[in-house]
């Protein structure tokens, strides 16, 4: 009984520990000193989100319709990541100077809004439109508000965009906490469970109508464009404090959050503190010594000059495999789809023969 109290008085006196980060600080302390245990539930930790919206996205939307497709429930769960997917690809081949506005194209096109625009190009594509447009529709709103309920530092989502631009972050927990493992086992189970399901053979069928398929081209194409209009709305909210990030000269003396920046040195006495890098190439100097080079942080503070930070909060996000991790969960997705249309291949070439 004295451990768990000691541990949730320690938990409530962190800078920034959510309540819901009890158990899971509850949890470890159980196992103390067993390094395997948890280097292997840190691993558990860096699998893809991506499996943690499975279970949920699945649940609702079959609550909805019974008889949705789960390749397509799959597929409406990663839709609010592919902006951030779009980005990475980006950024490895422009130059950086354009990694703001990247940025910016990619906050606004994960907005809800542009999420159901992508849902409609793809569900007039394809067939059982109205069906695929409801499993788009869900799939994106039970994403971004999973996502909500996630501690992630300078991010937030957009509901309401383009008439409301303030990020909405309910901070529940953070990626790391024991919620996220349970979501993640979840969506996992999820997925074996219907692995028979999403894997049996069926086609891919077209819309019939070819006004619908063109409506949902464009649908798409919009959702490509539009983004770029809407940038200069990212600006003026200063979302995820790009503008803030973006005008070096004006920014000392103001308010930063950065979320999971990665730590590449620390600097030479009487310069205590760390170097970070950010996900815009810069290089920071922090007045803490946050961790060692490779780690991954999270933090609150205020430029002191164009390139110092005074650290007032920060959260560690260690080391691992998260970014292989939810490339494997991407590509889990990808398979179901592969496999199923090859199997109908299959079927459909011995059936002419």
């Amino acid at each position: 009984m004295d451990r768990l109290v000691d541990t949730f008085l320690e938990c409530m006196e962190t800078s920034v520990c959510s309540p819901l980060d009890f158990p899971q600080a509850y949890f470890l302390r159980i196992h103390e000193g067993e390094h395997v245990f948890a280097h292997w539930l840190r691993l558990i930790a860096a699998m893809p989100n991506t499996l943690a919206h499975l279970a949920i996205s699945g649940l609702i939307t079959r609550a909805v319709i019974e008889d949705a497709d789960v390749k397509w429930v799959y597929t409406a769960c990663v839709v609010p990541d592919l902006p951030w997917i779009l980005q990475r690809l980006l950024n490895a081949v422009t130059p950086s100077a354009v990694a703001y506005d990247l940025r910016a194209y990619a906050i606004a096109q994960s907005s809800l809004l542009m999420c159901l625009l992508f849902g409609l190009g793809v569900s007039c594509v394809f067939a059982n439109t109205r069906k695929l447009l409801i499993i788009f529709s869900l799939g994106a709103l039970v994403h971004l508000l999973l996502d909500a309920t996630q501690i992630k530092l300078a991010n937030g989502v957009l509901l309401c965009a383009p008439l409301d631009w303030q990020l909405l972050r309910f901070d529940w927990f953070w990626p790391e906490s024991l919620w996220t493992y349970l979501l993640t086992a979840a969506g996992l189970l999820y997925f074996l469970v219907h692995a028979r399901e999403s894997l049996a053979p069926a086609p891919l069928a077209l819309n019939r109508h070819p006004a619908q398929r063109g409506a949902g081209l464009l649908a798409l194409a919009l959702w490509l464009c539009l983004p770029w209009a809407l940038s200069a709305w990212v600006y003026d909210n200063d979302n995820h404090f790009i503008s803030t990030l973006s005008d070096v000269p004006e920014r000392t003396g103001k308010a930063i959050e950065l979320d999971r920046i990665t730590l590449v040195g620390t600097q030479l006495t009487p310069l205590e503190g760390s170097v970070a890098l950010t996900a815009f190439g810069e290089r920071l100097h922090l007045d803490k010594t946050l961790g060692k080079p490779g780690d991954r942080v999270s933090l609150q503070g205020v430029f002191t000059d164009e390139q110092s930070i005074s650290v007032l909060k920060h959260h560690s996000h260690g080391t691992g495999f998260r970014n292989t991790a939810s490339m494997v969960g991407l590509l889990l997705v990808l398979l179901t789809w592969v496999v199923s249309y090859a199997r109908y291949l299959l079927l459909a070439n011995r059936s002419t023969h």
